[in-house]
């Protein structure tokens, strides 16, 4: 019998659906965060406010000459909710981490990557991949510390070599 008062527990939102976090499920949901956010509506502010009707400013307008504009459909509530959690994951890694891991989930090849970033192909690789490996551990074991340390790490040495 349940305590009027009490309600039943849920899980937390950045628990999973049940199972291990893996590298695979870690970059399924960063991908699916880039998908969303181009999914959200873009802020629209009016300079002037106006009860004059919108009107056909060139006759090329009038005739369907421009191209149309195909939206994606909104993004769903909960795909919102991964999103805002996903985004929390993206402060655990250094700052060039995350902007290589958004890069490539954003569709980006290595290169374009590459020269962006001032690293080589192999390099935005790896820390593609120490980068995913990183937020799996601690969203597996809940230690930040362990998992992450080694990449502050890499990128204070190589600060101090050159």
């Amino acid at each position: 019998m349940d305590h009027p008062r009490t309600a039943p527990r849920t899980p937390s939102p950045i628990s999973h659906e049940g199972g291990h976090w893996t590298v695979e499920r870690v970059e399924r949901r960063v991908v699916e965060a880039v998908d969303t956010l181009k999914r959200l509506p873009v802020p629209h502010v009016r300079r002037r406010v106006t009860l004059w009707p919108e009107f056909v400013r060139d006759s090329r307008e009038a005739y369907g000459w421009e191209t149309a504009r195909l939206r994606l459909a909104p993004a769903a509530p909960e795909a919102i909710t991964r999103l805002d959690e996903t985004l929390v994951w993206l402060r655990w890694l250094p700052r060039l981490s995350q902007r290589i891991l958004w890069s490539r989930a954003s569709g980006l090849s290595w290169r374009k990557i590459a020269l962006a970033s001032g690293k080589s192909p192999n390099t935005c690789r790896a820390r593609y991949l120490a980068a995913l490996h990183g937020i799996a551990v601690h969203l597996n074991e809940g230690r930040p510390e362990k998992a992450l340390a080694r990449l502050s790490r890499r990128d204070e040495n190589r600060a101090k070599r050159g």
